[in-house]
């Protein structure tokens, strides 16, 4: 938990996260595919969540 000083007391942020993992063999794109799939999952079960995307 971070402290902001000077910040309102309803001030939040939030993060979601979407992780998977990389080969060297593949293309970079397809990683980037599976962690954006990832994310927008996480913003649907109700943000502020880490969601993995399997290989």
């Amino acid at each position: 938990k971070l402290e902001f000083e000077n910040m309102p007391d309803d001030f939040r942020i939030t993060i979601s996260v979407g992780v998977t993992e990389y080969q060297a063999s593949e293309e970079i794109q397809e990683a980037i595919n599976r962690a954006d799939t990832a994310l927008y999952r996480a913003k649907l079960n109700g943000r502020d969540k880490v969601e993995y995307e399997p290989m």
